[in-house]
């Protein structure tokens, strides 16, 4: 609860109101959390404190990577490197043969990062990011960027998942970058049930969903299977990118699906004060 102090000039008397701000605008709301069970505790948080209810389901694993012998033997020319991109949070996390060898060079290599979550994770290590997007933060924005237009010749590095978009390195690769990749982690799909879930949906307990990634919506569809499509196609959907809402649309979804503002957990769940605010209304 905040305080105001508001001076009444007519008797000269300090009179103290009281603010009264809405912290559970997301009560009788439950969500479907879906990310990784090691990177939803600030969602679940978020959504806890503003008074929703959290469902999570987990639909992505992430698992490491071991050093491959080509990406050896770009980690040994590293020094020819002129930029590293960082893809994610997970790539900052598991490409820590890069971040060592950012740190015992700090000056020749710059660093980008593709949104502020990665870049708040990439300066808990003590490394400065040289180059990071406005919102929304993904591979167009980051590309928009003046200083990302004039790379010929530059040897660049990205960090990333397995799999995943090739977009970034097509672009710089037409712009004459030469570009190498690095893949740090893989995406899998956990080995769950999901009869639990799709119960609690059939019970009316679940009123909308939250992805992060294409990925994870397939992966949602094929773990939830015939039982669980009807319940998805018809539950309102909050996704973190127009290429997501596309992708929702092309499976013929019939509940509203309405873009966060940029992939971070505070503008998700400003999403789904909105959505619910919308809702309410109608």
């Amino acid at each position: 609860m905040q305080l105001r102090f508001c001076r009444n000039y007519t008797n000269r008397k300090i009179k103290i109101q009281e603010l009264h701000i809405d912290t559970q605008q997301l009560k009788g709301f439950s969500i479907l959390v879906t990310r990784p069970a090691s990177q939803a505790g600030p969602l679940c948080n978020a959504i806890s404190e503003n008074g929703g209810q959290v469902v999570s389901f987990p639909v992505t694993e992430i698992q490491p990577i071991p050093v491959s012998v080509e990406s050896e033997q770009i980690l040994k020319c590293f020094e020819q490197i002129d930029m590293v991109i960082f893809i994610s949070v997970n790539a900052v996390q598991y490409g820590a043969s890069v971040t060592r060898l950012l740190k015992s060079n700090p000056c020749r290599t710059k660093i980008a990062a593709i949104g502020q979550a990665t870049a708040n994770a990439l300066e808990a290590l003590n490394l400065k990011v040289d180059i990071k997007p406005e919102s929304p933060f993904n591979s167009e924005s980051l590309l928009n960027l003046d200083c990302m237009k004039n790379v010929k010749e530059k040897n660049i590095l990205i960090i990333k998942g397995e799999g995943g978009r090739t977009y970034l390195a097509e672009q710089l690769t037409k712009r004459s970058a030469r570009v190498r990749f690095l893949d740090a982690y893989k995406r899998i799909t956990p080995n769950s049930s999901a009869e639990s879930v799709i119960k609690q949906w059939h019970d009316g307990e679940i009123n909308v969903v939250t992805s992060f990634s294409v990925e994870a919506l397939d992966n949602l569809s094929a773990m939830l299977g015939e039982p669980g499509k009807s319940l998805l196609n018809k539950t309102p959907h909050i996704v973190i990118s127009k290429r997501m809402f596309d992708h929702l649309k092309n499976t013929g979804i019939t509940a509203p699906v309405m873009i966060a503002d940029e992939a971070s957990d505070k503008a998700v769940v400003d999403a789904l004060i909105r959505l619910k605010n919308t809702a309410t209304r109608g």
